[in-house]
């Protein structure tokens, strides 16, 4: 049985628009693989940057970590975690870079590009973590703020109820005896449950 001419057009036009969207995807991936060697020295740069930004907090931190809760300590362990793991990928390319010749990128061994390349890809994943880390500090400080706001609440409202005994409350006696005639009145029965 032959296929007719028109089908035939139809699903060639069909194939075409598939591999030319297949063939996209692959070149944008490729492309979006190839910055992560390209743009190895600014991530590098970025790192080195965030890593005394964070070793300086963490110094901080650490003075002050038999004040903190147990959410902020899990935090800071996060961000130390995530410190180290950047420290360690700046002296595998402090030792990569020391047996570079040259260090223009034309003059890289392979085994340098894929050094770069891994490097590269870990340092992508270090700062998805960081953005992680950062919208939990956020989280914690909002909690955070939002339970000292109510602990203070609470002692204000307990200094403020803490009247001396001898203290009588003013304006308030009529209140109190409509309240008593309320309870006492025989028509509204009191359940105890």
């Amino acid at each position: 049985m032959a296929v007719p001419r028109k089908d035939l057009k139809m699903a060639s036009i069909l194939a075409e628009a598939v591999v030319g969207k297949v063939c996209e995807m692959v070149i944008q991936q490729v492309a979006n693989e190839v910055k992560i060697v390209f743009n190895f020295r600014e991530d590098i740069e970025w790192l080195m940057s965030k890593i005394k930004q964070v070793n300086y907090f963490l110094n901080e931190a650490g003075e002050k970590s038999s004040k903190q809760k147990e959410s902020m300590k899990e935090w800071l362990q996060s961000v130390r975690d995530i410190a180290w793991e950047a420290e360690d990928i700046l002296q595998i390319c402090a030792v990569d870079s020391m047996y570079a010749a040259n260090p223009q990128f034309c003059s890289l061994s392979c085994n340098q590009l894929i050094t770069r390349y891994q490097m590269g890809r870990r340092i992508r994943k270090i700062k998805a973590r960081f953005s992680s880390v950062t919208a939990d500090i956020q989280l914690i400080t909002a909690v955070s703020h939002r339970e000292e706001a109510e602990s203070s609440q609470r002692r204000q409202f307990k200094r403020l109820s803490l009247l001396p005994s001898d203290s009588k409350p003013v304006g308030i006696q009529s209140k109190i005896d409509s309240l008593v005639n309320l309870l006492e009145n025989p028509q509204f029965p009191i359940v105890v449950v």
